[in-house]
This record gives C-alpha cells, structure tokens and sequence, in this order.
C-alpha cells in the first residue's frame, strides 16, 4: 500500500476515498517567488555534488535544476528494470538502493547485486547516454529520494561543454569494469565480457545526442 501510494502520488493522482487535511497556516515571509528560490538552491547543491557535473559553471547548473523532477520512491519499488529502455538518470538525494543484474549461473537465471548506492550517488546513465537498454534493477531499499533528469535536460548542457562526453565516458567505463569484475567473481570465471572502451562510449554519447561534429579528439588518445 505505501508503494501504491509512493506510485500515485508521482503521477499526480490523489487517492478518491474521503480524507481530512488539516493545514496549520503561519505567516512565511518568503514570497513565492524566494521560495522557488531557495528550492532551486538546494537541488543545485546535490547537483555539485555529483562528479558528472564539476565542469558546469553555476548558470549551467541553475538550467539543469530548473528541469530536473524530484521523486519518491518506498521501500522495495523498483527504479528500473534490466533490459527496458531508458531515458531518465538518477540522483539519490535520501535513502538507499540496491542494484541487481541478471546472470546465467548453472543454467539458471539469479540476480548478482553488483552495488548498493546512498545520497550523492547516481544510476541511470548508460542508457540515457547511450540508447542502450537498463543494464541492472535498482531497487529501493528504504524509502528513497531521487533527482530525476531526462534527456531533454542534458541535451543542451553536453552541447555546451565538449568535456563533458569524455567525463562521462570515463565514468560509464568505470561502472562496466565495476560490474563485470562483480559477475566473473559469482562466476569464478578467467574470461572477463565483452569490454566497452571509453572511447567507443564517448562516441556513442555524441551519436545519440547529435554531437558527432564536436571535437573528437579524446577518441584518438
């Protein structure tokens, strides 16, 4: 129930039994216009937080608040499911989450958990940068809050800062050795899978957002 509740109240829908609200009202001398404000500060303070972005300068960050959505998510939700499409990234503001990913052992399907991820912390990225499908389930492991950032909000931020491929290339290249080291040790196996080269990332990064005629030159190193 408390997850159908987490789930509706995402969607907007409130619940159609009668309810009582009680409202105690108090004299805020912020005006709406301060309290968008200060709002805004503080996603823009989780947002620094988060090494994909220490090369936005403070407007840039500003922007990318503006359009980010705030979620919450119970305990035992899902975030996203292996193999679905994506085109959202998260940042864990509160809270905590597992990652699982599918793995044939012994000609049965387990869940490995490769990772668990607290506030600061961000999942989602592989395939909104890459078009490829979610490559693990996230769940929620307590109640959980979340920065949510769509394609449509990075577009223009990685348009703007021709590092900011490379740092992100670096970084899901990171996350595939990380996970992959997880499974061959579940698997006590020599062979490791198939590697994907930061360069060969970064260059899936500028196809999939049409950057293809920015510099290139970090895919020659």
């Amino acid at each position: 129930m408390t997850n159908a509740w987490y789930h509706l109240h995402r969607a907007g829908i409130k619940l159609p039994f009668p309810i009582r609200e009680v409202y105690m009202h108090q004299v805020d001398p912020l005006t709406e216009a301060d309290q968008h404000h200060v709002h805004i500060e503080s996603l823009i303070g989780t947002l620094r937080r988060v090494e994909l972005f220490e090369a936005l300068d403070s407007a840039e960050l500003h922007e990318l608040a503006e359009h980010v959505s705030l979620q919450l998510y119970g305990k035992g939700e899902r975030l996203a499911r292996q193999g679905e499409a994506g085109a959202t990234f998260f940042i864990i503001r509160s809270g905590r989450v597992r990652i699982d990913v599918d793995d044939i052992l012994d000609d049965d399907l387990a869940a490995v958990t490769v990772n668990r991820l607290g506030p600061g912390d961000f999942f989602g990225e592989m395939s909104l940068l890459t078009g490829a499908p979610r490559g693990a389930t996230v769940t929620a492991e307590e109640d959980t809050e979340a920065l949510v950032v769509a394609q449509a909000a990075i577009a223009p931020l990685l348009k703007a800062n021709p590092q900011l491929p490379e740092r992100l290339g670096t970084v899901l290249s990171r996350r595939i050795e990380m996970n992959q080291a997880a499974l061959a040790s579940r698997r006590a196996l020599d062979a490791p899978e198939e590697e994907i080269s930061r360069p060969t990332l970064v260059r899936r990064i500028r196809q999939i957002f049409g950057l293809n005629g920015r510099s290139a030159t970090a895919d020659h190193r």
